[in-house]
């Protein structure tokens, strides 16, 4: 609401840990964000998934995978159409870190 009333169109969710991380967040209380967020003007203008180590440390990859996979099936309980476009040169590591998988 105080975002609104600031005259913001959208919000940012941490969703990594805590109480908006998607092992915390059923599908119902979802919804009832989502109309909170909504009944107040705003949307989710992004839904942050970010670790904080990108993909470098291969034995952790599985663990920050899995994760990420499940912050982007939350964050789809919550889209508008909008999408993040990773910058080319972060995709292009990124694939070439999965394929060493």
């Amino acid at each position: 609401r105080q975002s609104a009333q600031l005259g913001a169109q959208g919000i940012q969710m941490y969703a990594t840990t805590g109480d908006h991380s998607p092992e915390v967040l059923t599908i119902d209380m979802r919804k009832e964000l989502l109309d909170k967020v909504k009944s107040n003007g705003l949307c989710f203008s992004a839904i942050c998934g970010d670790f904080g180590k990108g993909f470098w440390d291969p034995s952790d990859n599985p663990r920050l995978i899995e994760g990420s996979k499940r912050i982007m099936e939350m964050a789809k309980d919550f889209a508008d159409g909008y999408y993040y476009s990773i910058p080319f040169n972060r995709v292009y590591m990124l694939e070439k870190i999965l394929k060493d998988l």
